[in-house]
């Protein structure tokens, strides 16, 4: 019966992507994606927007815009439908796997059944898409690794693949030390990590992932954003709107809250025993919303700013 039951939510959450594409932003990603297959090159300037052409422009999408160029040549708009349908069901799939071993399940469907109406708000046609999928991947193996320790060497892979999609993948990093910092803890605690190999596959593992962060055609430069933007954390800029939240979009709430990665922890102290503590699952949240502000005050140059006839980008 409970296998009908998570079958049935991540169905409802693969029905909930399947809606039109409404997300403005999909066609200068579709655009610049065949851009790419068209010059093999990424661009390196805006070439879009007649406001802005020639400024500088740090597309750390590229990889993304390939994958939904090829589908759109393959299947049309239908295909990126079910892209973000098929997208949302891998990560609350992957979110239901990345729960404590032995915990109940039922407790994590039922939480989850708020949650995959709010997310179904952010299920569209943007590379932040497959930062969610990525995140629900690295939780998955990290909270697996004491019993499977050689699943860490999915982190490099995933950490690859995200570095090239969008610029959330700074989060793969962080929540790397968070959980170094947890095995730490054990070892002064209890006198031991684990399972016997996670220590030196993890060590190996997430050195691999930290370093294939500099496998990005503007590493350097994404990098530099980042820095810029953490700075101005640091400085107390910008918390007029905390955590992103605009008091006059009240509407906006909730897929924020999600988005920054609150309800995520949420979810984790319902679905396992709250007296067990979990480093890199407290992380998210913080990660999300220090990313969240280093992406919009220190990456002005990551996206253009302005797309005139958006629509007519796409031949």
């Amino acid at each position: 019966m409970l296998r009908v039951v998570v079958v049935a939510l991540l169905a409802l959450a693969f029905l909930l992507g399947c809606f039109p594409m409404a997300d403005f932003d999909v066609w200068w990603h579709l655009r610049g994606g065949q851009f790419i297959l068209e010059h093999g090159a990424i661009p390196r300037v805006d070439i879009f927007t007649y406001t802005n052409a020639g400024r500088p422009w740090i597309d750390v999408y590229w990889l993304f815009q390939i994958i939904i160029a090829l589908l759109y040549r393959a299947g049309g708009a239908s295909a990126l439908v079910l892209l973000k349908a098929a997208g949302g069901a891998a990560i609350v799939a992957l979110a239901l796997a990345a729960r404590r071993p032995g915990a109940r399940m039922w407790p994590a469907v039922v939480a989850w059944l708020p949650a995959v109406i709010v997310l179904s708000g952010r299920l569209c046609e943007r590379p932040e898409l497959f930062s969610l999928l990525f995140l629900a991947g690295f939780l998955a193996v990290l909270r697996r690794a004491a019993e499977r320790p050689r699943r860490l060497w999915l982190l490099p892979l995933l950490q690859l693949l995200w570095v090239n999609c969008h610029g959330f993948f700074v989060m793969g990093p962080l929540l790397i030390a968070a959980y170094g910092v947890e095995l730490l803890y054990r070892r002064l605690r209890y006198g031991n990590t684990g399972a016997p190999g996670l220590a030196r596959n993890f060590a190996l593992a997430g050195s691999a992932a930290v370093g294939a962060c500099l496998l990005s055609p503007n590493s350097e430069e994404t990098f530099a954003r980042y820095l810029a933007g953490m700075h101005g954390l640091w400085r107390g800029a910008g918390w007029e709107a905390p955590l992103g939240i605009d008091p006059a979009r009240p509407d906006e709430i909730p897929a924020l809250l999600v988005e920054r990665g609150i309800l995520s922890r949420v979810i984790d102290v319902l679905a396992h025993d709250p007296r067990w503590r979990c480093v890199h699952a407290d992380a998210v949240a913080a990660v999300f919303v220090a990313t969240s502000f280093a992406e919009t005050h220190g990456l002005a140059e990551v996206t253009p700013p302005l797309r005139s006839r958006a629509g007519d980008l796409v031949s």
